[in-house]
């Protein structure tokens, strides 16, 4: 039963992928085509993603702390209380709960722009002459989690073995272009355009289904 939930499951995020890849494709022409009305993100960004590749190695303090603070705000997303929270330089960290896990609070750290998602927030608390330095700040985020990402990421990470090597490869696909997709749907037309993005990727998938289930209707009737 479990394997037939993960295949059905793997089909739904490969399928997502490729809808809301096209839109986050578009949006990121978009924010080229207007670049200069953007460039405070997209610089910080550029220059933040490369420092932090050139600075950050594997076991660092801030790559681990980051990696099991995203656990925790995942497993408190499902209710799960933490039960420890241990972080150390060099030699890794740990979370534990009250409760069972998941595969979306074991890959968390592979997908979810934690600091970004938060920054979000921050926004419309902000006054209008603290954008600009918010989406500097934005961008330092996004660079870092992107620099992090590549300085951990491995198939033979405890959290990717244990939810399946081709499941979570299929799943973090997905979930990145999402996250990615809704960071710059946010930076360049805020939250409705981030609704937008959201809703015109859900959108595809419903059309594809109705088409595929006419057909059926179709051929059977």
């Amino acid at each position: 039963m479990r394997s037939a939930i993960r295949i059905v499951s793997s089909i739904l995020f490969l399928l997502g992928s490729y809808f809301y890849g096209s839109h986050l494709i578009n949006l990121l022409k978009l924010l080229l085509i207007h670049w200069k009305a953007h460039k405070i993100f997209i610089t910080s960004f550029l220059v933040s993603s490369v420092a932090f590749f050139i600075l950050l190695k594997p076991g660092d303090f801030l790559i681990t702390f980051e990696h099991e603070f995203t656990h925790m705000v995942w497993g408190l997303l499902f209710l799960r209380k933490p039960k420890i929270f241990a972080v150390t330089d060099r030699e890794g960290g740990i979370v534990g709960y009250y409760g069972s896990s998941n595969f979306l609070i074991a890959l968390a750290p592979y997908f979810s722009l934690t600091l970004n998602f938060i920054l979000i927030g921050i926004y419309y608390l902000l006054k209008p002459d603290l954008h600009r330095i918010f989406f500097a700040v934005f961008g330092v985020a996004l660079g870092y989690h992107l620099s992090s990402f590549f300085k951990e990421f491995s198939l033979k990470q405890p959290d990717i073995v244990h939810s399946g090597v081709v499941f979570s490869i299929i799943f973090l696909v997905f979930a990145n272009i999402l996250a990615y997709g809704i960071v710059i749907a946010f930076v360049i037309g805020r939250g409705d355009l981030t609704l937008s993005f959201i809703k015109l990727g859900a959108l595809d998938g419903y059309h594809f289904f109705i088409s595929i289930f006419s057909n059926l209707v179709k051929i059977f009737h």
